[in-house]
């Protein structure tokens, strides 16, 4: 008995063509799982981001302990940052005036980035394993849905 190809060589093609539209379907579902993957994702990484943000405390002391060795006044800080945008007030282009502007800048957040301090609200075990537990699957999700295999 004959294929059907053999009897009909326009029946290969339409395998060929039934076959395109199969993967077309295939991948089409891979895509609107994966697009379902990120969003779930996105809504648990955020969710256990933002219990882990609402159980943390932020406090801040200016200190240059660090770099200086000691911790001058703000006021002294601050006058290079002045001297500087005054410089360049007078003359944009001074390599003087940009040094003492980013100089002055750069010790004020050095600053206040190493005085802060973070503490975290005592929360059951219960909840520490939401939270973390939340953002860690919620990242799992959005980078297979991203970088996955694509089946």
């Amino acid at each position: 008995m004959k294929k059907n190809s053999e009897i009909n060589p326009l029946a290969v093609k339409d395998d060929e063509d039934n076959q395109k539209i199969l993967y077309k379907d295939r991948q089409s579902e891979s895509l609107g799982k994966r697009f379902v993957y990120f969003l779930v994702g996105l809504a648990l990484f955020c969710g256990g981001i933002f219990l882990i943000f609402q159980n943390t405390t932020l406090y801040t002391n200016f200190t240059l302990l660090d770099i200086m060795g000691f911790t001058p006044p703000f006021g002294i800080v601050l006058i290079p940052f002045i001297i500087g945008v005054g410089v360049l007030f007078f003359n944009e282009k001074s390599i003087i005036g940009w040094f003492l502007t980013i100089l002055g800048l750069v010790t004020i957040v050095l600053g206040i980035i190493m005085g802060l301090k973070i503490y975290f609200k005592p929360v059951s075990l219960y909840q520490g394993l939401i939270m973390f537990g939340m953002a860690a699957a919620g990242a799992g999700l959005t980078l297979k849905a991203i970088y996955g295999r694509k089946s």
